[in-house]
């Protein structure tokens, strides 16, 4: 007997750009999926994340928990010193490693309109809001023969070139659901696992809920965003995040010692055809 192993995750429900709700005539999916990743690719620091992937019968959306969490937190009118405390003491017991405090991780927000054919990514860079457009499905996967277990499921590999990688994919013709993490999607059922040739990203799934309605975060209710192009934004964001240090230094008034420690990160983003 297949066994469903289901997970229920206490999530903080704000205002209306944390919780939207749509009634749909059909069974809906909840899926999260375990996300490892090289933060940078010159020492293999690897940094984790929990995706959800909510799929209903018109849309789905994909982002972090974590990060939904913190973009929670932040609608209380106490926010930055809670953080500023919280920052300060992982600091203390952890320096420049420490991650025990709100953080947003995986800053994405993707939505797949299956009607539209568009996918539309909400983003932020430095508290300034963006959107931009992809194409739905657009991989060219290859369908092998290759199979193996994913949670019980069996599932086929599949591979295709996307963005600057080669991906991997693992797929069941036993959820009959074309969609799978990040913007990947586009086979004949739910993609359980996916990583790339260099093993740099890694989504596997953990746990597959039915829900009897759609409820997904709603980004695009958060504030007013603006567009622009998916190359642009990728390059806009590395140029901040390579300073970003500095920032939180002048931010917070800790001292990080910046100038003793090798702070220039070698971003190691899933896409690598924006530059």
């Amino acid at each position: 007997m297949r066994k469903y192993i289901f997970l229920i995750f206490g999530l903080v429900i704000g205002n209306g750009c944390i919780n939207s709700q749509t009634t749909m005539h059909a069974p809906c999916l909840k899926c999260s999926y375990n996300y490892t990743s090289i933060k940078d690719s010159l020492n293999n620091s690897r940094k984790e994340d929990l995706m959800f992937l909510i799929i209903g019968t018109r849309e789905s959306a994909f982002y972090s928990y974590y990060t939904f969490q913190t973009d929670s937190i932040k609608q209380e009118p106490d926010y930055e010193q809670k953080w500023k405390q919280a920052f300060l003491a992982a600091y203390q017991k952890d320096g420049v490693n420490a991650s025990n405090f709100y953080f947003r991780r995986s800053t994405s927000y993707i939505y797949k309109n299956f009607l539209s054919g568009k996918v539309t990514i909400y983003d932020d860079i430095n508290n300034s809001l963006y959107f931009y457009e992809d194409s739905l499905d657009s991989q060219k996967w290859k369908i092998c023969e290759d199979a193996k277990i994913v949670l019980d499921y069996e599932c086929v590999k599949a591979t295709a070139y996307y963005h600057g990688r080669l991906w991997i994919v693992w797929f069941t013709y036993d959820i009959p659901v074309s969609n799978g993490p990040w913007k990947l999607g586009g086979l004949p059922g739910l993609i359980m696992e996916a990583y790339d040739a260099d093993s740099q990203h890694h989504f596997v799934i953990n746990a597959i809920q039915t829900i009897k309605t759609y409820e997904a975060y709603d980004r695009s209710k958060c504030g007013k965003f603006k567009k622009t192009t998916r190359k642009k934004f990728l390059k806009a964001k590395r140029k901040y995040e390579e300073n970003s240090a500095h920032l939180i230094q002048s931010q917070t008034g800790i001292n990080l010692d910046l100038d003793k420690t090798n702070n220039k990160l070698h971003r190691n983003y899933l896409e690598t055809d924006y530059q």
